[in-house]
């Protein structure tokens, strides 16, 4: 039986090497031009739209390597989710101009709340060198490509209530002082929520409310810390239907001199969990275990995090408080004592 199996085999292989033509050798076309068109920036990603921000197009850039003259270059569409976006078909240059802004306009009324659109373009082959490699000045490889993609969340806006115990501990200020900050909470169609702190540590107080005893922004800038206030510093959280609460990792904007950033992580790449109490309003991580993984880090120095509440409102910090105080138990955050913050010489231990 082998033995006819292996003819079967080398007859088989005879026959297919019978059929096999040759392919004559073709050479590349020349190419025809020398110029280089490229996108400086080829990609903008993971970007959102609030319906009710005003946001009606996007702009992005366009370059070419040779501007002595004038001329037109198609874009050419690969992607357009449910052809929303309105994308020029060419972009005209005039002599000794090297680069152009396009703008492409949204069909906002074709565009649903919760769905992410994408469009991608490509400068046509047709009018550069195909065998070009070309780089900016800097060294950096350029791309004729270009993608947008973004995702319309519609966020309700409002003014919580920030407690942060391990950062207070790390700066030798006392637990449970509270201050507010702003935010944005968006109800998603799979039921999720996404909450986005606002700048909660890079946002300086402004006073006191201290019926409520809360600061009105940060109160400790400035105070053992040095702050990063050239970007946003914000905080984001996932809330699942059932109430569990994820968040990414960030930094706080707030520096330890000769130490480095504040951070929060999850630790190991594991998933980090808090929940949200509903009725409370607010968004805790107060656990211990393996349920929470988020770590305090700063340096080689990190601490579980442990002691973070975000009060969804005012009013509702000071329930939480007065439901402490009737019941006998401590307050999660004590009330305001007209703490004087004054600067600090604690030290970070570092491992």
């Amino acid at each position: 039986m082998k033995k006819n199996i292996a003819i079967v085999l080398s007859v088989l292989a005879l026959v297919l090497i019978g059929c096999e033509k040759n392919v004559p050798y073709e050479p590349g076309k020349p190419a025809t031009t020398k110029q280089v068109f490229y996108f400086p920036v080829t990609g903008e990603l993971g970007l959102e739209l609030d319906p009710d921000a005003g946001i009606t197009s996007h702009d992005f850039v366009i370059a070419r390597r040779d501007s002595s003259k004038a001329e037109s270059l198609a874009l050419v569409v690969t992607a357009n989710t449910d052809n929303v976006f309105k994308i020029p078909a060419k972009v005209d240059f005039e002599a000794n101009v090297g680069t152009k802004t396009v703008t492409v306009e949204f069909i906002s009324d074709k565009m649903s709340i919760g769905n992410t659109y994408k469009f991608a373009v490509h400068a046509d082959w047709a009018a550069m060198d195909p065998y070009a490699v070309d780089t900016t000045a800097a060294g950096k490889s350029t791309f004729p490509t270009y993608e947008f993609e973004t995702t319309v969340i519609k966020y309700e806006k409002g003014t919580g209530v920030f407690v942060d115990d391990p950062v207070l501990a790390l700066i030798g200020l006392p637990s449970g002082v509270a201050w507010t900050a702003e935010y944005k909470l968006a109800n998603l169609p799979s039921g999720e929520r996404k909450l986005i702190i606002i700048n909660p540590y890079t946002t300086p107080a402004t006073g006191v409310d201290a019926e409520a005893g809360v600061y009105i922004g940060c109160p400790f800038i400035g105070v053992g810390l040095d702050v990063d206030d050239s970007k946003d510093y914000n905080f984001f959280f996932m809330i699942d239907p059932e109430g569990n609460v994820t968040h990414d990792d960030f930094d706080l904007g707030q520096i330890y001199p000769g130490v480095g950033m504040c951070s929060i992580v999850n630790y190991k790449g594991n998933t980090s969990y808090g929940y949200i109490d509903d009725e409370a309003q607010v968004v805790v991580f107060d656990q211990a275990d393996d349920y929470n993984n988020s770590v305090f880090y700063v340096g080689s120095y990190a601490q579980n995090y442990v002691g973070f509440y975000f009060y969804l409102s005012v009013e509702a910090y000071v329930a939480d408080q007065e439901e402490d105080d009737a019941a006998g138990a401590p307050a999660r955050a004590p009330k305001f004592d007209n703490v004087v913050l004054s600067p600090v010489t604690a030290k970070v231990p570092v491992k």
